[in-house]
């Protein structure tokens, strides 16, 4: 499970001004 971690991490350091298109890069993750 430590990448999926990885990959939400990486997305939320990518668009932290994006909170919905964080979440919908998390759930394609």
């Amino acid at each position: 499970m430590s990448e999926n971690s990885s990959c939400v991490f990486h997305q939320l350091l990518l668009v932290p001004d994006r909170p919905r298109f964080r979440f919908q890069m998390m759930c394609a993750c």
